[in-house]
């Protein structure tokens, strides 16, 4: 199969282009305006710096001149402006309305004397703008074509390319199809477009040499032959190579009197031109004749490949790898994972915990699982999906675990892309190898260039301290995670949890039974509203709320209202024990005495003249006054229990 796949490349490459002219573009440099190709006279790069001057707009007609000139003729530049539409009088009267008498003769003749000083006006300032647009659609011409190869390689620089080539060679025949016209040395160039001025800038590749082509396309069957062309592939080969300077012109001059033995010396022509063969279909010439090209790139670095891979499959014991047995049979998950392996299978291209330093969906964890279980995996997606956000976190792993990564892509700005994504620092350790004409060649310079610095200023023994330091971090954080996680599940399901009856109508999930408290809030009215600053725990205990309970429903919700302001400071009454026995000691002495005094206090002071007595009264009036200001019974058998159930208030 291989062998077949490379004749195919082999077939291919056989068809080569032997006429310039079957190109996608070819801008001759020649034709460009004056002064816009910059000649080998110093170390510039540049060739050409093509300035964007957008056309301008056309003066515009007077209101007179509208319907007597062409607006399509007047918005062109040409070398004159459009005349004036001639009209006859009968026209002029049928368009200004009645027709018009003898006496209006003059009237007539005025107007038109008017029109022709509009029209003398306006074609003065036509010719300038005019003169002005012919000389910038030239440089106008350029600009636009070199722009749509800038935009072509912008696009799609993986199959096109474009160079600057030299030595056009004209080999003339019977037959069209055995004619050659085409040139013998190319070098690589760059076009760049500045965002801001959209100017067009062509280059060289900083120290790219030449190519000599001849042997693409020429033969014996031509009378070529390379013999004595080794000084000028050297020269072409050499670096730095100019195509514009004198040393270009003289290998080009070299190779004339060379390619075709020293009998047979073709004329050169140093300049610019670049006559076509269909003058003369019988010349033999070459022509300095410098030109940009936009073609396809070779294919002889594929072939290149393909005889590589041909080379090792035929060694002994060769065994197909994976990737090309795929091509041939149709392997399950389980015969891919055995292919090549001598212990019958291929770890998980991951390992048990895998570092993605970026955050992942489900469908990119699944195509990350399904890795772990297969040798490859095929994800297929419109732009935008994550594709290259997944490979950038897979990458990261596969690094961060001490495997190396190799990632391919038909198109170089993909590459870009992806390195873009990935972690900073990770970025350094990317080695990237791009279209070496496109800038390759620089960003494997500074990528080597960035490995070299941190093998140099990288401490074995410090690195791994950072590793084993953020590892235990990571483990720290992982399990506070954790942690807040299964904080988090406990609160979702406490809002989940079905509550039995905690009253009667109350039950349910939470959101129930603040719902039905919202919803008897009408109905009970007398519960205050809860204190935004009130403490967390209840200041009742839950014998206390029943003993309050009791007293409420003895009395009524009167006694919570706005007069219990005025019970009395529970410390400043006397002691239960204290009260009982002191009446105890009240009655003994009316009993004694044998009738009923006038006054407690007057019959007491009389009989024993006891200051305690004295005392008591005090005490028991002033209870007397506090029970009445709360509505509760004066008799001291009923309000004994009463009044220290309220020291829950």
């Amino acid at each position: 199969m291989i062998d077949c796949l490379q004749e195919l490349v082999r077939g291919a490459i056989s068809k080569t282009v032997r006429d310039c002219a079957k190109y996608p573009e070819t801008v001759w440099l020649a034709d460009a305006p004056d002064g816009t190709v910059r000649r080998a006279a110093d170390a510039d790069p540049r060739i050409m710096v093509v300035k964007h001057r957008p056309p301008h707009e056309a003066p515009r007609l007077p209101a007179i001149l509208h319907g007597r000139v062409s607006a399509e003729a007047a918005a062109t530049a040409g070398p004159q402006p459009p005349g004036l539409i001639e009209t006859t009088q009968n026209d002029r009267q049928v368009a200004d309305g009645p027709v018009v008498v003898e006496e209006d003769q003059p009237a007539l003749e005025s107007g038109i004397s008017e029109e022709r000083k509009a029209y003398e006006t306006w074609a003065g300032k036509w010719m300038r703008w005019s003169q002005e647009e012919l000389v910038a659609e030239p440089q106008r011409r350029l600009h636009q074509q070199l722009y749509r190869m800038a935009k072509k390689i912008e696009q799609d620089s993986d199959t096109f390319e474009v160079v600057l080539a030299v030595g056009l060679l004209q080999l003339g025949a019977g037959r069209p199809s055995a004619r050659v016209r085409r040139h013998i040395v190319t070098t690589p160039v760059t076009l760049t477009v500045d965002p801001a001025s959209i100017n067009v800038t062509i280059s060289l590749v900083p120290e790219h040499p030449g190519r000599l082509e001849d042997t693409d396309f020429l033969s014996e069957s031509d009378g070529y032959t390379s013999e004595l062309l080794g000084v000028v592939r050297s020269a072409v080969e050499d670096v730095p190579f100019h195509p514009l300077s004198d040393r270009a012109a003289q290998a080009v001059r070299s190779w004339a009197q060379r390619a075709f033995g020293v009998d047979r010396v073709l004329s050169f022509d140093p300049t610019g031109q670049h006559p076509d063969l269909t003058a003369e279909p019988q010349t033999r010439s070459l022509h300095l004749a410098p030109a940009l090209v936009l073609r396809e790139h070779s294919q002889r670095s594929v072939l290149g490949f393909y005889e590589s891979i041909a080379r090792a499959l035929k060694r002994p014991g060769a065994r197909a790898p994976l990737g090309l047995a795929q091509l041939l049979y149709d392997l399950g998950p389980e015969h891919r994972t055995a292919w090549g392996s001598r212990n019958g299978s291929v770890p998980p291209a991951l390992g048990p915990d895998p570092l993605f330093p970026m955050v992942t969906n489900a469908a990119q964890r699944d195509v990350l699982e399904r890795l772990q279980h297969d040798t490859s995996v095929v994800v297929q997606g419109p732009p935008g999906t994550g594709k290259t956000h997944t490979i950038s976190n897979l990458i990261a792993a596969l690094l961060a675990d001490g495997k190396r990564v190799l990632v391919t892509s038909a198109k170089s700005q993909a590459l870009n892309v992806l390195r873009d994504q990935l972690p900073s620092k990770l970025r350094s350790m990317c080695v990237i190898q791009g279209d070496q004409w496109q800038g390759g060649n620089s960003d494997l310079s500074q990528s080597l260039g960035a490995l070299a610095h941190l093998n140099a200023t990288t401490n074995l023994a410090r690195l791994q301290q950072r590793i084993d330091d953020q590892q235990m971090q990571r483990h720290q954080l992982m399990a506070e995670q954790a942690k807040l996680q299964d904080r988090l599940r406990q609160v979702r399901e406490v809002e989940w949890y079905e509550y039995p009856d905690i009253a009667p109508g109350y039950r349910g999930r939470l959101d129930d039974i603040v719902q039905a408290v919202e919803h008897g809030a009408d109905e009970y009215q007398w519960l205050p509203p809860l204190d935004v600053q009130a403490p967390q725990v209840p200041p009742l205990t839950t014998d206390e709320a029943e003993r309050l309970w009791l007293l409420v429903a003895q009395h009524g919700p009167g006694i919570l209202d706005a007069r219990i302001q005025y019970c009395p400071d529970p410390a400043t009454l006397p002691d239960p024990m204290e009260v009982s026995r002191c009446i105890m000691e009240l009655q003994g002495a009316e009993q004694a005495v044998g009738c009923e005094p006038v006054t407690p206090l007057a019959q007491e002071l009389a009989d024993h003249g006891d200051a305690r007595l004295l005392v008591l009264e005090a005490l028991l009036d002033r209870a007397q006054q506090a029970l009445q200001r709360v509505g509760l019974s004066a008799d001291p058998t009923s309000w004994q229990a009463d009044i220290w159930s309220t020291r829950a208030l």
